[in-house]
């Protein structure tokens, strides 16, 4: 089963600090976290974190001297956890997916700090896989769709993830309908319909007919 996530972080270019972390499942289930060990100054200092991915967060941040502190009226400030807290609940929503599978947009730098909640690579659970698979990578190899645009919150780590689980959606939809004239074709041969359909041609000319059916299919797969 699939597992779509998202990270919100602080790349220094020499470590990824953690914001938060969201998850979707294809089964429904959801996972918020946010990192109780965020990176203030980072949030503070950095124009992009403090522009986008601040405002979704529990914190407060002030123009006057930098001074910040949790918000614990904000809706949600119950989604902060110590890193122990969350590498439980990580652990536990993968140890929950069976046969599980990782996604991510551009998600090379999302799968390092997916793998950092759990400390160095050789304590990585068992349970959880030890790649992910790039959304980018799939449209790329079913010729580059346009991608479904998102919708509302963005760059925020849950709205991001359900973002993630719509293209997933979206191209499993777009390589079946690739595929329909290939499997129309081989339920064809296998059900032996081509023998038995309607008109006087030759079992040679229909055969003839299948093989160039096939070659076209090929071609447009080229």
């Amino acid at each position: 089963m699939r597992i779509y996530y998202d990270l919100e972080f602080y790349d220094s270019g020499r470590v990824i600090d953690l914001i938060s972390i969201g998850m979707v499942a294809d089964d429904g289930r959801e996972l918020y976290a946010i990192s109780a060990e965020l990176p203030y100054t980072a949030l503070q200092e950095h124009a992009f974190l403090r522009e986008h991915v601040a405002p979704h967060l529990p914190v407060r941040l002030t123009e006057a001297d930098g001074w910040e502190c949790w918000d614990f009226q904000h809706q949600d400030m119950s989604k902060v956890l110590y890193q122990s807290q969350m590498r439980e609940a990580v652990s536990k929503f993968v140890a929950d997916t069976p046969h599980p599978e990782l996604f991510a947009y551009f998600g090379a730098y999302d799968h390092v700090g997916l793998a950092q909640i759990f400390g160095p690579m050789a304590e990585l659970p068992k349970h959880v896989p030890m790649y992910t698979n790039d959304l980018m990578t799939e449209a790329r190899r079913l010729g580059r769709p346009k991608l479904p645009d998102q919708q509302g919150i963005v760059h925020h780590a849950l709205y991001d993830a359900r973002w993630n689980k719509e293209i997933g959606d979206f191209l499993t939809q777009y390589e079946a309908e690739l595929n329909r004239p290939t499997l129309d074709l081989l339920v064809e041969l296998a059900s032996g319909e081509w023998l038995r359909s309607s008109g006087d041609q030759s079992w040679e000319a229909k055969a003839a007919n299948l093989m160039v059916r096939a070659k076209n299919l090929l071609l447009e797969a080229a």
